[in-house]
Protein backbone atom coordinates (compact mmCIF):
# COMPACT_ATOMS: atom_id res chain seq x y z
CA UNK A 1 0.00 0.00 0.00
CA UNK A 2 0.97 3.65 -0.62
CA UNK A 3 0.02 7.20 -0.45
CA UNK A 4 1.61 7.57 -4.18
CA UNK A 5 1.11 4.95 -6.68
CA UNK A 6 1.03 5.17 -10.61
CA UNK A 7 -2.78 5.21 -12.20
CA UNK A 8 -4.73 6.47 -14.93
CA UNK A 9 -4.61 9.39 -13.01
CA UNK A 10 -0.93 9.80 -12.89
CA UNK A 11 1.09 6.82 -14.71
CA UNK A 12 4.19 8.40 -13.31
CA UNK A 13 3.54 9.64 -8.99
CA UNK A 14 4.77 6.47 -7.12
CA UNK A 15 6.48 4.28 -9.45
CA UNK A 16 9.33 3.83 -7.43
CA UNK A 17 6.81 2.08 -5.21
CA UNK A 18 5.88 0.03 -8.02
CA UNK A 19 9.40 -1.18 -8.66
CA UNK A 20 9.26 -2.12 -4.77
CA UNK A 21 6.53 -4.45 -5.67
CA UNK A 22 7.69 -5.72 -8.54
CA UNK A 23 11.42 -6.82 -6.57
CA UNK A 24 9.33 -8.37 -3.74
CA UNK A 25 7.43 -10.55 -6.29
CA UNK A 26 10.23 -12.51 -7.15
CA UNK A 27 9.84 -14.58 -3.76
CA UNK A 28 6.24 -13.06 -2.38
CA UNK A 29 2.97 -13.13 -3.59
CA UNK A 30 2.35 -9.79 -3.93
CA UNK A 31 -0.71 -7.08 -3.75
CA UNK A 32 -1.01 -3.75 -4.22
CA UNK A 33 -4.12 -2.30 -2.86
CA UNK A 34 -4.65 1.90 -3.94
CA UNK A 35 -7.35 4.05 -4.01
CA UNK A 36 -7.69 6.87 -5.85
CA UNK A 37 -10.06 10.11 -6.41
CA UNK A 38 -11.33 10.52 -10.08
CA UNK A 39 -13.89 13.78 -11.00
CA UNK A 40 -14.36 11.72 -13.81
CA UNK A 41 -16.30 8.79 -11.70
CA UNK A 42 -19.75 9.10 -10.38
CA UNK A 43 -19.13 5.49 -8.23
CA UNK A 44 -16.69 3.00 -7.59
CA UNK A 45 -14.74 1.45 -9.90
CA UNK A 46 -12.27 -1.07 -9.73
CA UNK A 47 -9.49 -1.97 -12.05
CA UNK A 48 -8.09 -5.45 -11.00
CA UNK A 49 -5.30 -6.38 -12.81
CA UNK A 50 -1.64 -8.29 -12.71
CA UNK A 51 1.37 -6.27 -13.22
CA UNK A 52 4.99 -7.95 -13.84
CA UNK A 53 3.54 -10.36 -11.08
CA UNK A 54 1.87 -8.00 -8.59
CA UNK A 55 -2.14 -7.70 -8.33
CA UNK A 56 -2.92 -4.49 -8.49
CA UNK A 57 -6.68 -3.48 -7.28
CA UNK A 58 -7.10 0.50 -8.34
CA UNK A 59 -9.76 1.87 -6.61
CA UNK A 60 -11.15 4.88 -8.24
CA UNK A 61 -13.88 6.96 -6.10
CA UNK A 62 -15.74 9.65 -6.93
CA UNK A 63 -13.85 13.22 -5.95
CA UNK A 64 -16.44 14.99 -3.31
CA UNK A 65 -16.21 18.72 -2.47
CA UNK A 66 -16.90 18.36 1.14
CA UNK A 67 -14.30 16.95 3.09
CA UNK A 68 -16.93 14.45 4.47
CA UNK A 69 -17.84 13.34 1.15
CA UNK A 70 -14.39 12.82 0.82
CA UNK A 71 -14.07 10.47 3.94
CA UNK A 72 -16.80 8.19 3.35
CA UNK A 73 -15.56 7.97 -0.94
CA UNK A 74 -12.47 6.92 0.22
CA UNK A 75 -12.97 4.54 3.35
CA UNK A 76 -15.89 2.48 0.77
CA UNK A 77 -13.13 2.25 -1.78
CA UNK A 78 -10.83 0.73 1.37
CA UNK A 79 -13.46 -1.50 2.10
CA UNK A 80 -13.83 -2.48 -2.06
CA UNK A 81 -10.08 -3.24 -2.00
CA UNK A 82 -9.97 -5.47 1.00
CA UNK A 83 -12.42 -7.58 0.61
CA UNK A 84 -10.92 -8.75 -2.49
CA UNK A 85 -7.97 -9.70 -1.26
CA UNK A 86 -7.80 -12.74 1.29
CA UNK A 87 -4.92 -14.18 3.21
CA UNK A 88 -2.64 -11.22 4.00
CA UNK A 89 0.28 -12.36 5.86
CA UNK A 90 2.02 -8.65 5.82
CA UNK A 91 1.19 -4.95 5.15
CA UNK A 92 4.50 -3.10 3.40
CA UNK A 93 3.19 0.52 3.49
CA UNK A 94 5.54 3.69 1.82
CA UNK A 95 4.82 7.08 2.55
CA UNK A 96 2.82 8.42 5.32
CA UNK A 97 1.13 11.26 4.06
CA UNK A 98 -1.80 11.49 3.19
CA UNK A 99 -3.21 7.58 3.55
CA UNK A 100 -1.31 6.25 6.72
CA UNK A 101 -4.48 5.38 8.07
CA UNK A 102 -5.50 3.03 5.54
CA UNK A 103 -2.49 1.28 6.45
CA UNK A 104 -3.63 0.66 9.81
CA UNK A 105 -7.04 -0.01 8.56
CA UNK A 106 -5.55 -3.31 6.48
CA UNK A 107 -3.53 -4.29 9.42
CA UNK A 108 -6.37 -4.28 11.64
CA UNK A 109 -8.43 -6.02 8.96
CA UNK A 110 -5.54 -8.57 8.11
CA UNK A 111 -4.81 -8.84 11.57
CA UNK A 112 -0.80 -9.20 10.57
CA UNK A 113 2.13 -6.73 10.79
CA UNK A 114 2.37 -3.44 9.67
CA UNK A 115 6.42 -2.22 8.02
CA UNK A 116 6.25 1.22 6.54
CA UNK A 117 9.06 2.23 4.55
CA UNK A 118 9.04 5.92 4.37
CA UNK A 119 9.84 8.13 1.20
CA UNK A 120 8.58 11.76 1.70
CA UNK A 121 10.28 15.15 1.72
CA UNK A 122 7.76 16.43 4.22
CA UNK A 123 9.20 15.41 7.00
CA UNK A 124 11.99 18.79 6.78
CA UNK A 125 11.84 21.28 9.23
CA UNK A 126 10.36 23.82 6.81
CA UNK A 127 7.53 21.43 6.05
CA UNK A 128 6.79 19.75 9.50
CA UNK A 129 6.39 23.25 11.00
CA UNK A 130 3.07 23.35 8.32
CA UNK A 131 1.62 20.10 9.54
CA UNK A 132 -2.22 20.36 9.36
CA UNK A 133 -3.96 18.64 12.41
CA UNK A 134 -4.93 15.91 10.05
CA UNK A 135 -1.68 15.08 9.60
CA UNK A 136 -0.15 15.14 12.75
CA UNK A 137 -3.19 13.04 13.41
CA UNK A 138 -1.87 10.24 10.82
CA UNK A 139 1.05 10.94 11.97
CA UNK A 140 0.65 10.19 15.74
CA UNK A 141 -1.98 7.12 15.33
CA UNK A 142 0.31 5.01 12.83
CA UNK A 143 3.35 5.61 15.16
CA UNK A 144 1.18 3.56 17.72
CA UNK A 145 0.53 0.77 14.69
CA UNK A 146 3.84 0.47 13.32
CA UNK A 147 5.81 -3.10 14.07
CA UNK A 148 8.56 -1.18 11.96
CA UNK A 149 9.52 1.92 10.44
CA UNK A 150 11.99 2.58 7.57
CA UNK A 151 13.49 5.55 6.09
CA UNK A 152 15.30 5.40 2.76
CA UNK A 153 18.46 7.40 3.89
CA UNK A 154 20.20 8.67 6.51
CA UNK A 155 19.01 12.04 5.53
CA UNK A 156 15.67 11.42 6.02
CA UNK A 157 15.73 9.52 8.93
CA UNK A 158 17.70 12.29 11.05
CA UNK A 159 14.24 14.21 9.84
CA UNK A 160 12.13 11.62 10.59
CA UNK A 161 13.27 11.60 14.49
CA UNK A 162 12.31 15.15 14.84
CA UNK A 163 8.49 13.98 14.69
CA UNK A 164 9.32 10.09 15.94
CA UNK A 165 12.08 10.45 18.52
CA UNK A 166 11.39 7.49 20.63
CA UNK A 167 10.79 5.14 17.34
CA UNK A 168 13.59 3.36 16.05
CA UNK A 169 14.37 3.98 12.54
CA UNK A 170 15.58 1.43 10.41
CA UNK A 171 17.58 2.25 6.83
CA UNK A 172 16.34 0.40 3.64
CA UNK A 173 17.42 2.23 0.75
CA UNK A 174 15.84 2.50 -2.77
CA UNK A 175 17.22 0.22 -5.08
CA UNK A 176 18.64 0.17 -8.55
CA UNK A 177 19.42 -2.46 -11.46
CA UNK A 178 23.37 -2.74 -11.47
CA UNK A 179 23.01 -4.58 -14.40
CA UNK A 180 21.35 -1.79 -16.22
CA UNK A 181 23.40 0.94 -14.83
CA UNK A 182 26.64 0.57 -15.64
CA UNK A 183 29.65 2.72 -16.89
CA UNK A 184 30.52 1.95 -20.62
CA UNK A 185 33.81 1.74 -22.15
CA UNK A 186 34.25 5.38 -23.80
CA UNK A 187 37.23 5.62 -26.66
CA UNK A 188 37.32 9.04 -26.50
CA UNK A 189 37.65 11.03 -22.93
CA UNK A 190 34.36 13.94 -22.34
CA UNK A 191 33.66 16.12 -20.15
CA UNK A 192 31.02 18.72 -21.86
CA UNK A 193 27.75 16.42 -21.78
CA UNK A 194 25.68 17.28 -18.60
CA UNK A 195 22.96 15.34 -17.51
CA UNK A 196 19.63 16.35 -15.26
CA UNK A 197 16.62 14.17 -14.37
CA UNK A 198 13.86 15.49 -12.47
CA UNK A 199 10.40 16.53 -12.79
CA UNK A 200 11.56 19.88 -12.83
CA UNK A 201 9.45 21.03 -9.92
CA UNK A 202 10.02 24.68 -9.04
CA UNK A 203 9.77 23.93 -4.99
CA UNK A 204 11.48 21.14 -4.69
CA UNK A 205 13.98 20.84 -7.58
CA UNK A 206 15.32 24.60 -8.02
CA UNK A 207 15.56 24.10 -12.02
CA UNK A 208 16.49 28.13 -12.48
CA UNK A 209 19.46 27.39 -11.11
CA UNK A 210 20.40 24.65 -13.44
CA UNK A 211 19.78 26.46 -16.13
CA UNK A 212 20.71 29.53 -14.98
CA UNK A 213 24.21 27.57 -14.11
CA UNK A 214 24.49 26.19 -17.57
CA UNK A 215 23.79 28.97 -19.33
CA UNK A 216 26.31 31.04 -17.82
CA UNK A 217 29.47 28.21 -18.19
CA UNK A 218 28.23 28.13 -21.61
CA UNK A 219 28.84 31.75 -22.41
CA UNK A 220 32.72 30.91 -21.88
CA UNK A 221 32.43 27.26 -22.87
CA UNK A 222 30.11 26.74 -26.13
CA UNK A 223 31.40 22.78 -26.52
CA UNK A 224 28.95 22.22 -23.39
CA UNK A 225 25.66 20.58 -23.74
CA UNK A 226 22.72 19.40 -21.52
CA UNK A 227 19.71 16.48 -21.18
CA UNK A 228 17.09 16.71 -18.91
CA UNK A 229 15.28 13.65 -18.81
CA UNK A 230 11.58 14.50 -17.12
CA UNK A 231 8.33 12.57 -16.70
CA UNK A 232 6.69 16.52 -16.25
CA UNK A 233 5.90 19.54 -18.34
CA UNK A 234 9.23 20.79 -20.37
CA UNK A 235 7.28 23.86 -22.06
CA UNK A 236 8.26 26.62 -19.52
CA UNK A 237 12.24 25.63 -19.52
CA UNK A 238 11.92 24.83 -23.44
CA UNK A 239 11.12 28.37 -23.89
CA UNK A 240 13.22 29.61 -21.77
CA UNK A 241 16.39 28.09 -23.71
CA UNK A 242 14.91 29.35 -26.63
CA UNK A 243 14.87 33.09 -25.40
CA UNK A 244 18.19 33.13 -24.07
CA UNK A 245 19.36 31.75 -27.50
CA UNK A 246 20.90 27.80 -26.09
CA UNK A 247 17.82 25.78 -27.51
CA UNK A 248 21.10 24.15 -29.59
CA UNK A 249 22.67 23.08 -26.79
CA UNK A 250 19.74 21.98 -24.62
CA UNK A 251 18.05 18.79 -25.28
CA UNK A 252 14.77 17.60 -23.44
CA UNK A 253 13.24 13.78 -23.07
CA UNK A 254 11.06 12.66 -21.46
CA UNK A 255 8.91 10.40 -20.10
CA UNK A 256 11.87 7.54 -20.43
CA UNK A 257 11.66 4.13 -18.95
CA UNK A 258 14.54 2.45 -17.12
CA UNK A 259 16.10 1.29 -19.87
CA UNK A 260 16.33 4.43 -21.77
CA UNK A 261 17.37 6.37 -18.37
CA UNK A 262 20.38 4.33 -18.06
CA UNK A 263 21.24 4.43 -21.83
CA UNK A 264 21.85 8.67 -21.62
CA UNK A 265 23.62 8.16 -18.84
CA UNK A 266 26.14 5.98 -20.65
CA UNK A 267 26.27 9.05 -22.91
CA UNK A 268 26.75 11.44 -20.63
CA UNK A 269 29.97 12.71 -18.77
CA UNK A 270 28.30 13.91 -15.08
CA UNK A 271 24.89 14.53 -13.25
CA UNK A 272 23.78 17.82 -12.56
CA UNK A 273 21.53 18.10 -9.66
CA UNK A 274 19.89 21.47 -7.72
CA UNK A 275 17.55 19.88 -5.39
CA UNK A 276 16.14 21.65 -2.46
CA UNK A 277 15.81 18.37 -0.29
CA UNK A 278 16.22 14.94 -1.43
CA UNK A 279 14.47 12.16 0.67
CA UNK A 280 16.95 9.61 -1.05
CA UNK A 281 17.79 11.04 -5.13
CA UNK A 282 17.34 7.97 -6.91
CA UNK A 283 19.01 9.30 -10.09
CA UNK A 284 22.41 9.72 -7.96
CA UNK A 285 22.76 5.67 -7.27
CA UNK A 286 21.64 5.76 -10.74
CA UNK A 287 24.26 8.34 -12.17
CA UNK A 288 27.12 6.42 -9.75
CA UNK A 289 26.47 3.00 -11.02
CA UNK A 290 26.84 3.92 -14.58
CA UNK A 291 30.02 5.95 -13.02
CA UNK A 292 29.27 9.41 -13.43
CA UNK A 293 30.05 11.80 -10.75
CA UNK A 294 27.50 13.77 -9.21
CA UNK A 295 27.67 18.10 -9.55
CA UNK A 296 24.65 17.87 -6.82
CA UNK A 297 22.97 20.59 -3.58
CA UNK A 298 23.73 18.19 -0.39
CA UNK A 299 20.75 16.34 -0.02
CA UNK A 300 19.35 12.97 0.24
CA UNK A 301 22.18 10.26 -0.31
CA UNK A 302 24.95 12.78 -2.09
CA UNK A 303 24.65 14.87 1.81
CA UNK A 304 28.20 16.04 2.62
CA UNK A 305 29.30 13.79 -0.86
CA UNK A 306 33.37 12.57 -0.86
CA UNK A 307 35.16 13.82 -3.44
CA UNK A 308 35.65 10.61 -5.46
CA UNK A 309 31.58 10.95 -5.98
CA UNK A 310 31.45 14.32 -7.28
CA UNK A 311 30.87 17.99 -5.91
CA UNK A 312 28.70 19.33 -3.66
CA UNK A 313 26.94 23.02 -4.16
CA UNK A 314 25.25 25.29 -2.42
CA UNK A 315 21.92 26.00 -2.90
CA UNK A 316 20.30 28.74 -4.76
CA UNK A 317 23.85 29.33 -6.24
CA UNK A 318 23.84 29.32 -10.01
CA UNK A 319 27.60 30.80 -10.25
CA UNK A 320 29.07 28.08 -8.32
CA UNK A 321 27.40 25.45 -10.32
CA UNK A 322 28.96 27.29 -14.03
CA UNK A 323 32.41 27.68 -11.68
CA UNK A 324 32.12 23.69 -11.78
CA UNK A 325 31.18 22.74 -15.12
CA UNK A 326 33.97 24.81 -16.38
CA UNK A 327 36.20 23.26 -14.28
CA UNK A 328 35.07 19.40 -15.13
CA UNK A 329 35.09 20.74 -18.65
CA UNK A 330 38.15 21.86 -18.20
CA UNK A 331 39.36 18.92 -16.88
CA UNK A 332 40.79 20.22 -13.31
CA UNK A 333 38.64 17.61 -11.36
CA UNK A 334 39.15 13.86 -12.82
CA UNK A 335 37.01 10.88 -11.73
CA UNK A 336 37.47 6.95 -11.82
CA UNK A 337 34.42 5.76 -13.22
CA UNK A 338 35.20 1.79 -11.72
CA UNK A 339 35.53 3.66 -8.58
CA UNK A 340 32.39 5.35 -8.40
CA UNK A 341 30.30 2.47 -9.59
CA UNK A 342 31.94 0.22 -7.25
CA UNK A 343 30.33 2.44 -4.49
CA UNK A 344 26.97 2.13 -5.89
CA UNK A 345 26.95 -1.54 -5.45
CA UNK A 346 25.25 -1.20 -1.64
CA UNK A 347 21.77 0.15 -3.85
CA UNK A 348 21.85 -3.37 -6.01
CA UNK A 349 18.73 -4.82 -5.88
CA UNK A 350 19.58 -7.94 -4.45
CA UNK A 351 20.99 -6.30 -1.37
CA UNK A 352 17.93 -4.39 -0.66
CA UNK A 353 15.69 -7.85 -1.15
CA UNK A 354 17.98 -9.29 1.48
CA UNK A 355 17.26 -6.55 3.74
CA UNK A 356 13.62 -6.57 3.35
CA UNK A 357 13.86 -10.55 3.17
CA UNK A 358 15.47 -10.71 6.97
CA UNK A 359 12.66 -7.69 8.27
CA UNK A 360 10.16 -9.57 6.77
CA UNK A 361 10.98 -12.69 8.27
CA UNK A 362 11.59 -11.23 11.90
CA UNK A 363 8.04 -9.64 11.51
CA UNK A 364 6.60 -12.99 10.79
CA UNK A 365 8.11 -14.82 13.93
CA UNK A 366 7.10 -12.32 15.77
CA UNK A 367 3.44 -12.12 14.67
CA UNK A 368 3.22 -16.10 14.62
Amino acid sequence: MSSWYPSRIDPHVGNFVQRFATLLANDYQVSVIHTVADKNCSTINVSDTTIAGVRTVLIYYPKKQLKIGRWLQRRKALATGLRLIEDVDLVFGHVLLPQGLQFIGAKNYYNCPLVVLEHGSYFRKEKRKSFTKIQRTILKRTSRNIQQLLAVSPRLREDITAVFPTTQIDIVPNFIDTNLFHPKVKHTASFSKFLHVSTLDEQTKNPGVLFEGFYNALQINPTLQLTVLSDQATVLWENWVKTRGIAAHVRFLGPCTWEEIANEMQQHDALIATSRYESFGIVFAEAWSSGLPVFTTSVGIATDLPDFLGRNIPQNDPAALSQLLLSFAAKECVFDSEEISAYAQQYDAKKVLDQLHTIFNTQFSIHD
